[in-house]
């Protein structure tokens, strides 16, 4: 069972992608590790050596138009994210 299909078993249902329409949640392999590279994050890196936070994230990405969610280091927040943001574009 991967992680995803783990979550969606848990109760959280992923929404459709707001911009091409894709249904997600019949791809339970919608969560993918994603690097994070914010620009303090890699001047940290580079001149202090060390991380500010991890360096992967989860975020829903739409497999049909390519479209990518707010990441976070929680995969459950993540899809909280990505479900928010296609309400706010409904309010539109």
């Amino acid at each position: 069972m991967t992680l995803c299909e783990k979550i969606i078993s848990e109760g959280y249902v992923i929404s459709d992608c707001p911009f091409c329409g894709c249904k997600l949640s019949d791809f339970p392999m919608i969560c993918i590790l994603k690097p994070i590279h914010s620009k303090e994050y890699l001047i940290a890196k580079l001149n202090k050596g060390h991380f500010l936070s991890g360096d992967n994230g989860y975020a829903v990405h739409c497999i049909h138009c390519g479209a990518i969610g707010g990441s976070d280091t929680d995969p459950r927040t993540a899809i909280k994210k990505w479900n928010r943001r296609e309400a706010e574009i409904e309010k539109v």
